[in-house]
């Protein structure tokens, strides 16, 4: 779990090697980018080797002269990243900007997403946190890894005083044995600034950890206190049973049961499904009515993008095309992470060409193949403008 916050990061990795990804985190939806992000993704989390099952994307590594297959056991094939840049633990020498950890994995996942290669790194500041006022260096130094356990991290570096990434992921529990502050960067990683050229962390005891480790010795010894001396057992008394007036209990019943309706009829999640209903029976118009509340309602940038494009996509349906035009070109500058993002852009250019309008339509495409080249959709926009294929 001390690891959790780098699983958005993994499922979107994995999305851009497999065939069919998994993609279980609603709040974090991953989707296919393209083979150059894929590899740069991969030296950021410091990961050289890929395991394939699919035909399809073992025939894509196989072409792919920065890969080479390694070894074959049945259907799974390993291939491995040639020329791998990074290392456990890196000097830092591109800028470092200073950003309030408030909504930080959000940041970090459409950072990782639509600025990648990072041309810049943000590091998410705690209240009360502040960066050294020393700037990164021009000039990367040389990190020697010396020792590298479950709990333990030690390296020498010849850049003392220069920001050092540590891929590994950030928790406050990992703790500088120089008393160096551990600072928390993108992706999910940790930063620090050595005082000497060896450096000592170690995964220690949280203020939480020792809280909770007091209060389960003092449970364990109540336990075998209250085994060892039954005296302390209080007898089981006989309450009575209290006399509840029919009205006030009806009127209490009535007044949650309103709340509860009231709750449930004004539920984004319920609008979101009834939008889907409308939707089933030709109703476009109340469909997007019902997602645009759903879009309004909901909280998390995933969700709201899924809404916004369900409510596009009803307009879209329902031949309001200037409407739905307007919310898919909401979605693709506001969410340009979104797992929408892609089939929002095609959907534009269809209604450019619709329109008439050529030009708009081959710049969004020019887009889709900067952004997601590999994409389904990126694929249906090239057919649908006539573009030929290319063989890789």
């Amino acid at each position: 779990m001390e690891s959790a916050t780098s699983g958005p990061f993994i499922y979107q990795m994995q999305a851009e090697i497999s065939e069919r990804p998994s993609s279980p985190l609603t709040r974090y939806p991953s989707s296919a980018r393209s083979v150059e992000h894929m590899a740069g993704h991969l030296g950021e989390f410091y990961v050289n080797r890929l395991i394939l099952r699919s035909s399809e994307k073992k025939a894509l590594f196989a072409a792919d002269p920065r890969f080479q297959l390694i070894a074959k056991h049945g259907p799974l094939h390993t291939y491995e990243l040639k020329d791998l840049q990074t290392q456990l633990v890196d000097v830092i020498t591109m800028p470092l900007v200073g950003r309030d950890r408030d909504g930080w994995l959000r940041h970090a996942f459409r950072q990782f997403l639509v600025a990648f290669p990072y041309q810049q790194r943000h590091v998410y500041l705690a209240p009360g946190e502040q960066l050294p006022e020393s700037a990164p260096g021009q000039a990367s130094g040389k990190v020697d890894v010396k020792e590298f356990t479950r709990e333990r991290l030690v390296f020498e570096t010849d850049r003392p005083g220069q920001p050092h990434l540590i891929r590994m992921t950030y928790h406050p529990r990992w703790v500088s044995k120089g008393g160096e502050a551990i600072y928390l960067t993108e992706p999910s990683f940790m930063l620090i600034y050595p005082r000497t050229s060896t450096v000592e962390l170690v995964y220690g005891w949280s203020n939480g950890g020792r809280i909770g480790t007091v209060f389960s010795l003092l449970g364990l010894v109540m336990l075998v206190a209250g085994l060892l001396w039954p005296s302390l057992r209080r007898p089981i008394v006989n309450m009575p049973e209290p006399s509840v007036q029919r009205g006030w209990f009806l009127g209490v019943f009535a007044a949650a049961s309103l709340a509860i309706l009231a709750f449930w009829w004004t539920d984004p999640e319920y609008a979101y499904q009834r939008g889907h209903s409308y939707g089933g029976r030709g109703d476009w118009t109340g469909a997007s009515a019902l997602f645009d509340r759903a879009f309004a309602g909901r909280r998390t940038p995933a969700r709201r993008s899924e809404a916004l494009f369900w409510a596009a996509r009803s307009l879209d349906l329902g031949g309001n095309k200037p409407e739905a035009a307007e919310r898919y070109m909401q979605l693709r500058a506001d969410y340009p992470e979104s797992y929408w993002y892609p089939e929002s852009v095609f959907r534009l250019i269809e209604i450019n060409l619709l329109h008439n309008d050529p030009e708009t339509a081959e710049s969004l495409y020019t887009e889709l193949v900067e952004t997601v080249p590999d994409n389904p959709w990126t694929q249906k926009a090239g057919i649908l403008l006539g573009v030929p294929e290319t063989t890789p």
